[in-house]
């Protein structure tokens, strides 16, 4: 039987089998075209994570390139590295034959690699093996493994100094010494690097050579510059997202709907950059806007449950706001997760102390010492922990080994002194205030306590000296004020007492001065003057119940037993284990005729006071 081809039977065929055939090769082209821009994407963004979450660019050309017919493993090797499986290309380098592994381009890819899983000592090994110093590859791989260690930025800016002798035209070389120029704060340095590294880019790569310009001036305090840079990046490259969220960062501090509606960009962009959500609840908790910090901070938890930053950021949030069981709640999971971590260990012993849990701060504390015995804050707040649980010998052992560590540390030695007042050794106490006072010579506090030591020694007119400088470095320091008054009070010496608590009423205002100054008055039969002072301070808003019972016994000596009455019954509702007050309010209720009330007053005194003056004569005149 014949078959004769025809238009329509041909047009059927294509329809039934080649046009599905034809759509099907249209798909994987795509497909593959899409692989190839993933693994070209993967090539020119292959990054390395920095302290602040910052990117640096990699030396582009680390894969293995040698001469010769194609090696399958070479390539699988190769492929292995574009797409970050990093692990798999050292094992696959680990089992190519001992002449290939050993060549110096192998053995550059492998410390690279390594490099890139963060096992900086096995890449410097192999960088270091390697017999040609020359080579330019070496000295840049060189420089990015010093790069990662504050130890080593010096060796990594002359690493990338050598590279560029002989590739002076690299961008790359350029961006990756201004990085080490930022992280050792050579900004004028990094700046005029990276305006190179801009002047040899274009596109994505200037931009970023822009942001990293951009955090070099704001690092260096040039915010206004800084904003400029950034805008710039963002404008070479919208979705640059570190730099338009650092652009947003600025300007919201200068136009907060501006910034914040720039920082909603970025989250619509890509709504799993943590890095917004973060820089909002830094924002809003600056602004003391507690609430809107911890929504932005939750929002990004939604997006990244596991983000190290902002839970450490809530805890410290909420630390801060004295949140002190959710602070607890972050900061034992934190420590639970990472327990060489030592700020998120040091952040739970804060947290116990202000619990007023000691035992459990001080186990913190000590095992931070024991990740690093060098701790410094540890060591210090091992010593405050101790001085709170009245441990004053440990509290110096501790205090004793910070400055050890850091011999200028004023506080430290102010807080020595404190110590050895406490245990009254008088004369270690007032070395160390000295040597606080010689490293700061305005430290009202160091005087003031060395003025109270030679009070309590009796050494007046050194106290007295030293009252005074108090008081000449703080004209605030009330406390400087009152002791002086009392010294002058003791020396019967009255014209200087009312001149040292006119001078401390006219500086501090303080409440308590102006009470001494009204008992005075009172004592000395000038009770005008009292009753002014006394009239003065109760006017104030703030309760003084030194003025109260002060102006009642004014009341009283005057005979006016009504406001006598009035005032001390005040006094008593908040104090009423007084006897004095008790006495008062009794001669009071007696005069007024209230015999029954008075009566009562004097067994409530005799209770408190069975000795207090003379009840007596009032009792057989009430009974009799």
């Amino acid at each position: 039987m014949k078959r004769f081809i025809t238009l329509k039977g041909l047009k059927l065929a294509l329809t039934e089998s080649f046009l599905p055939f034809l759509i099907f090769l249209i798909a994987l082209f795509f497909i593959l075209l899409e692989v190839d821009q993933y693994i070209e994407r993967s090539r020119n963004t292959l990054i390395i994570p920095m302290s602040d979450r910052d990117t640096e660019e990699d030396f582009i050309s680390q894969k293995i390139k040698l001469s010769g017919p194609a090696n399958n493993k070479l390539e699988k090797i190769n492929r292995y590295i574009e797409t970050r499986q990093l692990t798999k290309a050292i094992n696959g380098i680990k089992r190519l034959k001992p002449d290939l592994r050993q060549s110096e381009e192998v053995q550059l890819t492998l410390a690279f690699s390594y490099y890139k899983i963060n096992r900086l000592k096995k890449s410097l090994a192999i960088l270091k093996a390697l017999p040609n110093k020359d080579s330019s590859r070496l000295h840049f791989n060189l420089g990015l493994v010093y790069g990662k260690n504050p130890k080593t930025y010096d060796l990594a800016i002359q690493s990338f100094k050598t590279y560029l002798r002989k590739n002076q035209y690299s961008y790359e070389g350029h961006f990756n010494l201004a990085l080490n120029y930022i992280k050792k704060k050579d900004y004028s340095e990094a700046d005029q690097t990276l305006l190179k590294a801009i002047q040899l880019s274009s596109g994505k790569r200037k931009a970023r050579a822009y942001y990293q310009l951009g955090l070099s001036y704001k690092k260096n305090k040039h915010i206004e510059e800084a904003e400029n840079i950034f805008y710039k990046s963002i404008k070479l490259d919208p979705k640059l997202l570190k730099a338009r969220v650092q652009w947003a960062n600025i300007i919201i501090r200068e136009n907060p709907s501006k910034g914040l509606k720039e920082f909603k960009k970025v989250i619509r962009l890509d709504s799993k950059y943590i890095h917004a959500y973060y820089l909002l609840g830094i924002y809003f908790f600056q602004q003391d806007k507690v609430s809107r910090a911890l929504y932005y901070l939750n929002q990004g938890l939604q997006q990244n449950p596991n983000s190290l930053k902002i839970r450490s950021y809530m805890g410290f949030i909420y630390l801060k706001t004295k949140e002190l069981n959710n602070a607890k709640k972050v900061y034992e999971q934190l420590v639970l997760e990472y327990p060489q971590n030592e700020l998120y260990r040091f952040n739970l012993g804060r947290v116990y102390y202000n619990l007023e849990d000691y035992p459990k701060a001080i186990k913190e504390y000590n095992r931070i010492l024991t990740l690093n015995k060098k701790n410094y804050k540890a060591i210090v707040n091992l010593g405050v922990t101790y001085a709170m649980m009245e441990q004053y010998k440990k509290a110096i052992h501790y205090y004793t080994q910070a400055l050890n560590i850091k011999s200028d540390s004023v506080k430290t030695y102010y807080n020595l002194g404190m110590l050895y007042k406490k245990t009254k050794s008088y004369s270690l106490a007032q070395s160390f205030f000295q040597k606080a006072i010689n490293l700061k010579q305005s430290y009202p506090k160091a005087f003031y306590n060395m003025a109270s030591i030679y009070y309590t020694l009796k050494q007046e007119d050194k106290a007295i000296h030293s009252y005074e400088q108090t008081i000449k470095l703080d004209n605030k320091y009330f406390f400087a004020y009152r002791d002086l008054a009392k010294i002058y009070e003791a020396k019967s010496d009255y014209r200087k007492l009312v001149e040292v608590l006119k001078r401390g009423i006219s500086q501090t205002g303080h409440s308590n001065l102006q009470n001494r100054l009204a008992s005075f008055y009172d004592r000395k039969g000038e009770y005008d003057k009292a009753m002014k002072i006394y009239k003065d301070v109760l006017s104030s808003p703030k309760e003084s119940l030194m003025a109260t019972i002060g102006i009642a016994r004014v009341y009283l000596k005057l005979k006016d037993y009504k406001k006598s009455e009035e005032y001390i019954a005040k006094y008593i509702y908040s104090k009423p284990k007084n006897a004095e007050a008790r006495y008062i309010y009794m001669v009071s209720l007696f005069h007024l005729g209230k015999k029954k009330e008075s009566l009562k007053q004097i067994r409530i005194i005799e209770k408190l006071e069975p000795a207090y003056r003379d009840t007596n004569t009032y009792k057989i005149r009430l009974t009799h």
